[in-house]
């Protein structure tokens, strides 16, 4: 689909950001960040509680290029991610973060909170489904900006 502006791209990313947050997939919410700013975000609250995507950018400031691992996923472009986990003594409770580049100045932030670990790996498997609905999008919002 061809867009003419990069709100309405936006406007179509929506359901698909909402709809990754509101499944039990170890995902609780997705950012959209042009640079340092966030672009969309879900707007639903996940599993495990609701996504402060205004921290987004600042955590991610100090990431090096070189921590980033390339990955391909079925598409022809090259993408870059990082994940990381935190986990909390106290509750048990850990959070799992994923950011995925995308042309350099485009970035997707992937978190989630749970309390079994085999959600990790739930969270992980998710990512690429996600990435293979919104690269299309990310490439006509490239494209109108």
């Amino acid at each position: 689909m061809n867009y003419d502006n990069p709100d309405d791209v936006l406007k179509a990313m929506q359901p698909i950001l909402d709809d990754c947050a509101k499944k039990d997939n170890g995902i609780d919410g997705i950012a959209f960040l042009l640079g340092p700013s966030v672009r969309a975000r879900s707007k639903v609250s996940g599993y495990g509680g609701e996504f402060n995507s205004e921290i987004a950018p600042q955590l991610f400031e100090t990431f090096d290029e070189t921590t980033k691992e390339k990955l391909n996923f079925g598409t022809a472009t090259s993408l870059q991610f990082v994940s990381f986990m935190n986990k909390h003594e106290g509750s048990g409770e850990m959070e799992m973060w994923t950011l995925v580049t995308v042309f350099s100045s485009y970035k997707l932030v992937f978190t989630g909170k749970f309390k079994k670990e085999s959600r990790l790996l739930t969270h992980l498997s998710t990512v690429p489904l996600y990435i293979d609905k919104l690269l299309p999008l990310i490439e006509a919002y490239n494209k109108v900006v």
